[in-house]
């Protein structure tokens, strides 16, 4: 007898076949990110991924020959390949209508009031009011949380008690069905620091001298406002010469808010007279005419005494 050895080489090449020609669509509220959300959609449903025969494989189940995300209204190819890669010459198209008609929620009719100290100038000041550092925000079927908008977004500065209005919009422009309402109130019932300074003030060629409520204000500070400045009670105060020396002085600071008191602080001011002494130079002193060389008064004449002391004065 003679023995042989055959290699055999098994090559499958018959295509899976569809079972099923048709699928039912799908409608989804959000985009489909990927293929397993994709399934899970299906299943919750109740479509089963669709499946062909094989010859080999027995059954194999259909792959989605789409790109991800998957958004508004398209159409998925489902293509079945076995393991020998042989690919059904039919494929099963399936319609994806992707629209998002849900709009965001909130649990609450208002909101808990904010109390704010200072002026509030921005969204940004705003939102840090709230105990998240954030803009309040309501739930969405698909975006999560969707932060607040201003109904009326030119109401900054709020310098007084108010009430605001949210509302809310998701990426698909659904909007809440109704407006959140908050109050905003402003409370300023911290006062001023007060700081002053000790200055010299010199008075003018007139004898007089103008002090600024600022001019004694040495940096006070307040946690809001641009401050006013009273000095006694005054914007400004004025000295003369009975004021030279040492003046105390008493400045007053106001942030301007009825729910916080003044501040107070002493300074003293210096009142000091630079100017020299000058002759009147509009008066025409009489000339003094002597023979002799005047050594003393008693050379005088009686008549010209008191005008040579008034120019011997007037020039020192």
């Amino acid at each position: 007898s003679v023995n042989c050895i055959v290699n055999a080489k098994v090559i499958d090449t018959e295509p899976p076949v569809l079972i099923s020609t048709s699928i039912d669509d799908i409608e989804t509220q959000c985009p489909i990110q990927n293929q397993s959300q994709l399934f899970s959609i299906m299943s919750e449903l109740g479509i089963s991924r669709p499946v062909a025969t094989d010859t080999c494989d027995q059954e194999i189940l259909g792959s989605p020959d789409i790109d991800y995300p998957i958004d508004g209204v398209t159409s998925i190819e489902w293509v079945f390949i076995d393991s020998s890669n042989n690919s059904s010459v039919d494929k099963l198209t399936q319609n994806i209508t992707v629209q998002d008609t849900e709009p965001p929620v909130f649990g609450e009719s208002s909101l808990e009031p904010l109390v704010s100290s200072c002026a509030i100038n921005s969204i940004k000041d705003l939102a840090s009011l709230f105990p998240s550092g954030n803009l309040p925000t309501a739930t969405d079927n698909c975006d999560g949380n969707v932060p607040g908008v201003l109904v009326d977004s030119s109401i900054f500065p709020i310098e007084s008690d108010t009430e605001v209005e949210w509302i809310f919009t998701d990426t698909s422009g659904n909007t809440s069905s109704s407006n959140l309402n908050q109050s905003i109130v402003i409370r300023d019932d911290e006062p001023p620091i007060a700081l002053c300074r000790n200055i010299e003030l010199a008075l003018n060629e007139n004898g007089l001298a103008i002090l600024q409520a600022t001019d004694v204000n040495n940096g006070s500070i307040d946690n809001c406002s641009t401050l006013d400045y009273r000095i006694n009670g005054e914007t400004s105060i004025t000295f003369d010469c009975s004021s030279i020396g040492d003046n105390t002085v008493t400045l007053e600071v106001s942030d301007g808010s009825e729910h916080s008191d003044n501040s107070f602080c002493e300074a003293v001011v210096t009142v000091v007279d630079n100017i020299n002494p000058s002759p009147d130079q509009a008066n025409n002193y009489p000339e003094i005419n002597s023979n002799c060389p005047i050594l003393n008064f008693n050379d005088l004449k009686s008549g010209q005494v008191l005008d040579f002391f008034l120019m011997v004065h007037l020039y020192i």
